[in-house]
């Protein structure tokens, strides 16, 4: 990756003469580098917890009587694969109460990071205020007429 040394950050006036430009270069290579680590990290939770979704909703391909995955699911998927896919399919026949935490933990988990690359990838949100002025004429009052006795 070439940076252009011209289109860095200024540095803040108290580090002016601190900073050398290749350190400036280096610290935001390192701040790349800790950005997509972190991207790459994101993208393995939302698969996982995508699958997790996706084999809890093969729950209604389970007969309520079984106590093992169907052919079809090991020959698809390998035994190991299919037996994860049984379980939690099993999962998705439970109850709130009873299903595991990790079930819903996995769903706002998902939803999370979907929401959060969505608003991501959307530019800065601009809101138009607008003052407006309204003139009213004054009140006018009934005029009243006092007397005193004096």
């Amino acid at each position: 990756m070439i940076l252009d040394l011209d289109d860095l950050p200024e540095a803040p006036p108290i580090l002016e003469g601190v900073l050398e430009p290749a350190q400036k270069a280096t610290a935001i290579d390192r701040q790349l580098e800790a950005n997509e680590r972190l991207g790459a990290i994101q993208d393995s939770i939302l698969t996982e917890c995508g699958q997790i979704i996706q084999d809890t909703l093969h729950f209604a391909k389970i007969p309520a009587d079984t106590v093992a995955p169907p052919a079809e699911w090991i020959a698809e998927l390998g035994e190991a694969r299919a037996w994860e896919r049984y379980r939690t399919a099993q999962y998705g026949l439970m109850n709130a109460k009873e299903a595991p935490v990790a079930m819903k933990v996995a769903h706002q988990v998902y939803v999370g990071i979907v929401k959060a690359k969505a608003t991501e990838k959307g530019g800065p949100v601009r809101l138009n205020v607008e003052k407006v002025y309204m003139t009213i004429p004054a009140p006018k009052f009934p005029e009243l007429e006092v007397h005193s006795d004096e």
